[in-house]
């Protein structure tokens, strides 16, 4: 069984090359397009992996990170 990635981008283009990129290695089980929606992803799904964009509206990769780390640390 393959580690479960959520795939994060506010570019749909680059959430489909990462995806497509990883796909081989990993079940892409989510995307989103910001970090607020990656935060209701994450708890949803649960993934391995996390593969992020920084700079995003609404919430970026960092702030996500600090979100996710501070409830499962």
């Amino acid at each position: 069984m393959s580690d479960r990635a959520l795939v994060v981008d506010d570019s749909s283009f680059q959430r489909t090359i990462v995806s497509n990129t990883i796909e081989d290695w990993f079940d892409i089980v989510a995307t989103a397009e910001n970090g607020k929606e990656a935060i209701d992803q994450f708890k949803k799904e649960r993934p391995d992996v996390v593969t992020m964009d920084i700079m995003m509206p609404e919430m970026d990769g960092v702030e996500f990170l600090e979100a996710v780390r501070a409830e499962w640390p």
